[in-house]
């Protein structure tokens, strides 16, 4: 009689992702991770928690994963003029201590599980203790850190929030993470990795001769008012063409992109930042996921500072240290903002590309991340 043998039944490794809710940058770093999930596991199932930006979500996996949409409990606010409000955020901080423990209530959804990966709600990595499932946290700084620089007054809070942070197994740091975030990690639990990018390596030939010029708002609409100010002279400008996002902009200063020759509207957050690949230079403002595709697409860019905000603060001084791009100060929007592109392209543009190819930073920091999961859980 003949046995056949059987083949060995590959066990599911069920992922839970918690996405923080603050911007854009955190839902594009998960995405990466879960399609490099997809690369380098076989047998797996994802279970996706967001408010935010769950359809965005959802739009690129489709049914193929389970969703849950749920606040994750740390929300940053703006004032009308685009910058950061920290008496209106620190106010809502307040509240934190009371809802970080809503996260228990998805002990029976997430049950059954067996990693938790969150960029970046530290709550999650509570639940992941409670329930003893392995927990990985991606940052490249800590609400800890955050809090502290806008000086929120209640320093038994910051304390509780830097324990439950430090609670993750391990915690991912990609380039650009200030040194006072690291000293407050536990060193053994850090892994350096590279950006988590979602590069595409394809070439693109531009229709036109002239340089293309891609100016980004993001997702808090920080450059509303400068970008409306500035179209007017924008659309004098014949020697560039400028890609802009038209979504944030008045009824009125649309009818004026989509009326400009030298102008191409660009609908949708989601399309703004697939043109990076596309333009010639950029302007936005300085948050890590648009300097981390300008730095590994290599494009020279001028970065917006935001008042009052840490993490852009901290992202600049990094930039303008290393000579990677230049800055867009408030005075060079509006009538100053064409002599602004043409200082920049005579005095700055040379050294920033020099030191562009000079880095040469890397975007498998998602491969990076999976790959550590792996060895940990043996596979």
């Amino acid at each position: 009689m003949t046995i056949k043998k059987q083949k060995k039944k590959l066990k599911i490794i069920k992922f839970v992702i918690f996405i923080s809710d603050v911007g854009y940058g955190h839902m594009v770093r998960q995405r990466c991770i879960i399609k490099e999930i997809e690369k380098q596991f076989k047998n797996f199932e994802i279970l996706i928690i967001n408010h935010s930006n769950l359809e965005i979500i959802e739009e690129t996996f489709k049914e193929k994963y389970k969703y849950f949409k749920k606040f994750n409990n740390i929300k940053l606010f703006k004032k009308k003029s685009g910058y950061f409000d920290i008496n209106k955020t620190n106010k809502d901080f307040k509240k934190w201590k009371i809802r970080k423990n809503n996260i228990f209530h998805l002990k029976k959804l997430v049950k059954g599980y067996d990693i938790i990966i969150s960029d970046f709600v530290p709550e999650a990595f509570n639940l992941a203790e409670e329930l003893k499932l392995k927990s990985y946290a991606v940052c490249h700084y800590t609400w800890s850190w955050f809090f502290n620089e806008i000086r929120f007054s209640n320093k038994k809070d910051l304390k509780k929030l830097t324990y439950i942070e430090n609670k993750a197994d391990k915690i991912f740091l990609p380039p650009f993470t200030p040194e006072k975030v690291i000293k407050n990690l536990p060193p053994k639990k850090i892994r350096k990795i590279n950006f988590i990018t979602e590069k595409k390596y394809q070439n693109f030939k531009k229709k036109n001769k002239k340089p293309i010029v891609l100016i980004m708002d993001n997702g808090t609409k920080t450059l509303n008012n400068k970008i409306s100010k500035t179209l007017k002279f924008i659309r004098k400008n014949q020697q560039f063409i400028f890609y802009i996002g038209i979504a944030s902009l008045s009824k009125k200063d649309k009818e004026l992109v989509i009326n400009s020759e030298n102008i191409i509207p660009i609908t949708g957050l989601k399309s703004i930042y697939s043109q990076i690949i596309k333009a010639d230079y950029v302007i936005a403002r300085g948050g890590f996921n648009t300097i981390s595709e300008c730095l590994i697409y290599r494009k020279p860019a001028m970065f917006a500072p935001e008042k009052n905000n840490p993490e852009i603060k901290e992202n600049l001084k990094i930039i303008m240290k290393k000579n990677l791009g230049g800055l867009i100060k408030l005075s060079d929007w509006g009538k100053n903002f064409n002599n602004r592109i043409i200082h920049f392209l005579k005095h700055e543009k040379k050294t920033i590309e020099k030191n562009l190819n000079k880095f040469n930073y890397l975007s498998n920091g998602a491969h990076q991340i999976v790959q550590t999961i792996k060895k940990d859980i043996n596979l």
